[in-house]
């Protein structure tokens, strides 16, 4: 922890940042605090908050800022603003979140970033110490990490199931066809819930859920030669880290099943796990809690850090006169977080100086930590997305904390506790027009992660798009919902590809394209500023699957719309691959940089990075949606998007008047006029 004690102008910043009256948030933030690279430079060398501003996110920014424009350097003299966005108190705890600029003023460039700053005040005769949290790394200075971390949880769920009433409760539905059978003092087994006993309580089963990363070495499995040995009891010797962790936490929490899906499923009996898949967003939302452990790389990895993988009850909190001075790991400090800076200093009562001193300590975090699981490597696994989405609560195992978050709050070891946006609750009462607009971030956040099976992707999207009929009243079809069809069909690649798309997946679905998307890259969703149309219905769809829906292979898709069509030559140079998206000149255009800085009208991409980007064939293009913006002095712009696609041949599946085709490509267009005029005829086409 920084002994420093801060310079004049963060020490005025601390002083007014404490001042500020919570709850509130600004409309524009509150600059507070200004400074020069140059300055901070040298001051950071003495004052532990410049030096956090410099570490965590100026010099972050200033790194990307060299790589992109000249002459940025160290010595070199560029703005650097600190402003309050909204404050509020956690206790006796003041968070601010603050706004963190980087100017390069020379090429008009701004670096932003969000971090957020924690005071704890004391006075002399304040009998209330700070935080044991940010002085030794837990909440129950006298435990193992481990145990420190389980009753925070154990604190936690006792809350939110005492005073959130229903809003946090498990989702009544499907139970998993097995469970663990966690109960203490007796061999870990598992237990079928087709007996007539589970039959008969299936309502009130209370049970946790696992969420976390198989890896490269394959858990401790279920299959069809070790299942009843299983459930007559689990080799306790062969459980993984993690799973040992899992179990310690729900024997804490008085839970006594527990779902983990290496050995809840047969794992080589392909009928049951197309079963059991379909259903498992049903197990997380039924689930008591959600037990994430978020920075594990493999099963192995554990829910936290340490030796302690005892697999006993946490029962109660230890004090001083308990402390176990032989065990090293009671009192050493829990591993540092490298997004966050403390210290500490004293101050003389201006007012007063014959008054002793107070002290003051801050917390400054580089992240917001509602983010840090999002950066955490669970977070990179597909699989791992519906169970945050669907769990009631969840908590995740980081490196350094513990967070909790229910439908209500979001809390932290750091003591911050927000409230919950609800963009993952189960709650149907909201709005269409709120939950539609959750789709697109679920789909870019899906398309961005990894599968230890590649086969998965499909499978492990089931439970989400299950979760929006249920919430929308309009099922997803192969991740496309018919009341957005011109949104979601709009789809951009945003990165290459990281294998081949899902096998019998239609060319129009994200599901073909295995690699980052994007589903508003031209801002659809500003459309209280500008004037949208949708120019795409759907006419008809169908879908054939060879076993249970979204689990099993697609055996055969359509998709009938129509639309207006037109035939445009549209290429992307070699010069426009710098850009993201590419910009695309149609028919005769040629780049021009004479023109401007940006001149051409049009941008977009192919599906397939291997596609010829530059030929100058016409394609058939469909248009999906056009916007009309209004600049102001310069007048009215018209913005396009349609989609590039391939004419097919053979047999049509349903009728000779429709045309088939299959999507290659999107692009934008933006201009003076249109280049899809109103008078042209709709047609129908049917999609491949």
């Amino acid at each position: 922890m920084a002994k420093m004690n801060p310079c004049d102008i963060c020490r005025h910043f601390i002083k007014f940042t404490a001042c500020l009256k919570s709850p509130f948030k600004f409309q524009t933030p509150w600059l507070v605090w200004k400074q020069e690279t140059k300055d901070l430079f040298i001051s950071k060398q003495d004052c532990p908050l410049c030096a956090a501003l410099w570490e965590l996110p100026i010099e972050n920014s200033l790194n990307k800022a060299r790589e992109r424009f000249v002459g940025v350097t160290t010595e070199s003299s560029h703005p650097i603003s600190l402003k309050v966005l909204e404050v509020n108190n956690t206790g006796r705890i003041l968070w601010a979140s603050l706004e963190v600029s980087l100017e390069i003023e020379r090429d008009n460039f701004v670096y932003l970033s969000r971090v957020s700053m924690g005071i704890s005040p004391q006075d002399v005769n304040d009998p209330n110490p700070h935080p044991h949290f940010w002085t030794s790394g837990r909440t129950h200075p006298f435990q193992t990490l481990a145990e420190d971390r389980v009753l925070c949880v154990k604190t936690w769920l006792n809350t939110c199931e005492s005073t959130h009433g229903s809003y946090c409760q498990p989702r009544k539905g499907k139970l998993p066809k097995r469970f663990i059978d966690t109960r203490p003092g007796q061999p870990l087994r598992l237990v079928s819930t087709t007996s007539e006993v589970f039959q008969q309580v299936s309502d009130s089963v209370r049970y946790a859920t696992l969420s976390y990363c198989w890896g490269a070495s394959i858990p401790l499995r279920t299959t069809k030669v070790t299942e009843e040995d299983f459930g007559v009891s689990i080799p306790e010797n062969r459980l993984p880290r993690t799973f040992r962790h899992a179990i310690r936490i729900v024997r804490s929490l008085g839970i006594r099943y527990l779902w983990i899906d290496s050995l809840c499923i047969i794992q080589d009996d392909q009928a049951e796990w197309e079963l059991e898949a379909s259903r498992m967003g049903d197990f997380y939302a039924g689930s008591i809690i959600t037990i994430a452990a978020s920075y594990a790389l493999d099963s192995e990895g554990g829910c936290f850090p340490g030796d302690d993988d005892s697999m006993e009850a946490v029962v109660n909190d230890k004090d001083s006169g308990q402390l176990e001075t032989a065990n090293p790991e009671r009192t050493s400090g829990a591993e540092t977080d490298p997004t966050v800076r403390i210290f500490a200093y004293k101050e003389e009562d201006l007012n007063d100086s014959s008054q002793p001193f107070s002290s003051t300590m801050i917390r400054f975090q580089s992240l917001d930590p509602r983010k840090i699981p999002q950066h955490a490597h669970l977070s990179t696994r597909g699989w791992a997305l519906q169970e945050r989405i669907l769990s009631r609560r969840i908590i995740q195992c980081l490196n350094s904390e513990v967070h909790w978050q229910c439908q209500y709050w979001y809390q932290t070891q750091a003591v911050q506790t927000f409230e919950v946006p609800h963009s993952t609750a189960s709650d149907s009462t909201y709005p269409i027009s709120q939950i539609s607009q959750w789709w697109p971030g679920w789909i870019e956040d899906y398309s961005q992660r990894d599968f230890t099976i590649a086969s998965d992707r499909l499978q492990a999207f089931a439970g989400i798009s299950n979760h929006y009929a249920d919430l929308a009243s309009s099922k997803p079809i192969l991740g496309v919902c018919p009341g957005n069809l011109a949104r979601d069909l709009a789809w951009i690649r945003d990165g290459l590809q990281k294998g081949p798309g899902v096998p019998g997946a239609p060319s129009w679905t994200w599901f073909s394209c295995n690699a980052p998307i994007m589903m508003d890259d031209w801002g659809f969703n500003l459309n209280r500023r500008f004037k949208v149309s949708n120019d795409v219905n759907l006419v008809s769809f169908g879908i054939e699957w060879k076993g249970i829906p979204m689990t099993s292979q697609i055996q055969s898709c359509h998709l009938i719309i129509c639309g207006v069509i037109k035939e445009l030559a549209v290429r992307i140079p070699p010069e426009a691959m710098i850009y993201n998206p590419p910009y695309m000149l149609i028919e005769d255009e040629e780049t021009d940089f004479s023109k401007g800085p940006i001149p051409w009208t049009c941008s977009g991409r192919f599906d397939d990075p291997k596609h010829p980007t530059d030929s100058r064939s016409p394609y058939t293009c469909l248009l999906l949606r056009t916007r009309t913006v209004n600049e102001g002095q310069d007048g009215t712009f018209i913005i396009e998007t349609f989609l590039i696609l391939s004419s097919e041949n053979g047999p049509l599946v349903r009728s000779i008047e429709h045309k088939r085709f299959r999507r290659i490509g999107i692009a934008s267009f933006r201009g003076k006029e249109k280049i899809f005029p109103d008078n042209i005829e709709r047609k129908t086409v049917f999609l491949m």
